[in-house]
């Protein structure tokens, strides 16, 4: 029975989703895990340099999977996977989107991570997914954006999460610093690798309908022209603009000897990926990449003052004042 009266929840959020026609999951590594389900994926191929989530939820599904390396310039060799199996690619930084569309052209079952690329166009042709967590303030959520309408019946059967009690972290940095809710947020983490493949919960729909997102790409869009501008002549990679990035991706000698001196500074520059740090050989680009690429920060929290200071911390460290 419906109830009537009592307390209130939260009203009504009559805002627009980004992708309110995509299929709505409670994490990307079940996007993939549905996906493999979807089409009976046998063996996959991904990149060497990849978030290790991605090796999970393809073993959850007893798939078969081989490395492929990425260059320093972020550009993958695909030349040696085979062209019965499935390939995974990334987008990374929102960088690769031509040499991804020449992909898709070659080769007939792409799936492509827009993780890192949240505001990229689906591509033709291939599978897209994408993750809400590392643009927005929610505690799980990401759209998958299928080539055809092929699996809705299959999505339609799945139940609904439930994301209430991961909302502690999300909530608590609003009004304190990272570090007093950081405890909260690792067990998000912990809780997120065990969740069965749900659709996106009733709360994390009300959370992203409540976004301006016109906002947010054009503050992420001054922020990364302003980084650019100013980093540009040291980054390692030939950076180019896209709508609302994720970070800004510099790639610079001794960067993790950089983002330790940033760290000190309050400047929290992540590590993207630790786990290809442990994995990988110390000549491989892929190591090299997870050392010294800094993710820096230009999302909506911030602005052009935030900018300049990250930019001056970072002079002062590689000009070693």
């Amino acid at each position: 029975m419906k109830e009537i009266g009592g307390y209130f929840g939260l009203d009504e959020n009559r805002g627009r989703e980004y992708y309110s026609n995509a299929l709505a999951f409670n994490t990307a590594r079940n996007c993939l895990r549905f996906l493999i389900r979807h089409y009976g994926i046998k063996q996959i191929a991904i990149p060497d340099y990849n978030c290790e989530a991605v090796e999970g939820a393809i073993q959850k599904e007893d798939c078969g999977y081989y490395f492929y390396p990425v260059g320093r310039d972020l550009k993958p060799d695909i030349s040696k996977v085979r062209d019965s199996d499935w390939l995974y690619i990334v987008n990374y930084y929102g960088q690769s989107s031509e040499l991804i569309d020449a992909v898709i052209n070659a080769h007939k079952n792409v799936i492509v991570d827009n993780v890192q690329a949240f505001f990229c166009k689906p591509f033709k042709g291939a599978d897209n997914i994408y993750t809400c967590r590392k643009f927005f303030g929610v505690s799980d959520g990401a759209y998958l954006l299928p080539r055809d309408n092929s699996m809705l019946q299959e999505y339609e059967k799945l139940a609904v999460d439930r994301s209430g009690k991961r909302l502690a972290a999300v909530l608590g940095r609003y009004e304190d610093n990272a570090e007093s809710h950081f405890k909260e947020y690792q067990e998000i983490e912990e809780d997120l690798e065990k969740l069965p493949i749900f659709k996106m919960s009733s709360i994390t729909h009300w959370l992203l309908r409540s976004i301006d997102y016109d906002y947010v790409i054009s503050v992420r869009n001054s922020n990364f022209s302003f980084l650019q501008e100013r980093l540009g002549d040291i980054n390692e990679i030939d950076v180019r603009d896209n709508t609302g990035p994720y970070v800004y991706p510099l790639l610079i000698k001794n960067g993790s000897n950089i983002r330790k001196k940033m760290i000190e500074e309050k400047i929290f520059i992540s590590t993207l990926w630790p786990n290809v740090i442990r994995s990988c050989e110390k000549d491989n680009d892929a190591f090299y990449l997870a050392s010294n690429l800094l993710p820096i920060p230009c999302d909506q929290r911030y602005g052009i003052d935030d900018m300049k200071y990250i930019v001056e911390a970072i002079e002062q460290v590689v000009s070693g004042r």
